[in-house]
């Protein structure tokens, strides 16, 4: 009899067992969040934009990229609290496919702005399916004086060590043409030096479409070029040498960037150059 009470018990245990997995089962199956039945046809925009001042406008500018997997049918973009604004560029009939990317400029803005200030830049895709997808960014208010869009504006340093570290301040000078050579030799370079001395030159560029460039530099002892404070030859110039020539290309989205090259001498010979070829 005990035998028998034991058996029946056991088997309603894995009776038992048996229906709560079964249970457990189906809701894993049936679970919006579950692997088997997550969505694989993503939506979703990735944005790159900057709040400028130039020339006495204030202006956002920027990329939006569909990084999704579905048509994007419908853009609508808000800076702070101003309206939502189209982007006319994407309709039903002109679809932003994935990949692609489309160019945005907000331009006579309404509210009040302080330079150096954060705000939040708000982009809405709808797509192909009518779902909708939001991405929110944040961009500085930057001020671009027209010199700085006019010519290079060259800070001179003393070069501490043969790293290229740099020291105090020698003084600022300006160079209106884009591209640019100097071939010191043994002679003086700024100051009255002729060795451990450096400069870092400022110029924003603006692009009016995107654009593959060429930037060519040549260097001794070392040089480094930045883009929106992006490294171009990554440190691989950055280094005592006699003139060397580097070349790497670039891919710039339309707007205005920033365009920064370093560059210092420790001892010898001193020569640099730069050129930027492609530009539209």
């Amino acid at each position: 009899m005990g035998r028998a009470v034991s058996y029946v018990v056991a088997v309603l245990l894995l009776v038992s067992i048996s229906i709560v997995c079964a249970g457990m089962l189906y809701v894993w199956l049936s679970s919006p969040s579950s692997p088997m039945s997550a969505g694989t046809n993503i939506g979703r925009v990735e944005v790159q934009a900057r709040l400028v001042e130039a020339d006495g406008q204030l202006k956002l500018e920027g990329n939006i990229k569909n990084s999704g997997l579905k048509a994007v049918y419908m853009l609508r973009v808000r800076l702070a609290d101003e309206p939502w604004q189209l982007v006319s560029q994407v309709t039903p009939s002109s679809p932003l496919e994935p990949g692609q990317q489309v160019a945005v400029s907000l331009t006579n803005l309404q509210g009040s702005y302080t330079p150096g200030m954060i705000y939040t830049f708000v982009v809405e895709a709808t797509f192909s399916d009518n779902s909708t997808y939001a991405k929110a960014v944040q961009v500085k208010y930057e001020v671009l004086t027209l010199q700085y869009r006019a010519r290079w504006i060259f800070t001179w340093y003393e070069v501490v060590n043969s790293n290229g570290d740099f020291g105090s301040v020698l003084g600022q000078t300006t160079l209106e043409n884009l591209n640019y050579t100097f071939n010191w030799g043994g002679g003086e370079v700024y100051g009255g030096r002729s060795d451990q001395v450096g400069y870092e030159a400022v110029r924003f560029i603006e692009v009016s479409q995107p654009a593959t460039i060429t930037i060519t530099i040549t260097t001794d002892d070392g040089m480094e070029v930045y883009i929106d404070g992006q490294p171009v030859f990554n440190g691989q110039a950055w280094k005592l040498q006699g003139a060397t020539t580097y070349t790497q290309t670039v891919n710039l989205d339309a707007g205005i960037h920033e365009f920064k090259a370093k560059w210092y001498e420790w001892g010898g010979a001193a020569y640099s150059s730069l050129q930027i070829q492609g530009l539209p």
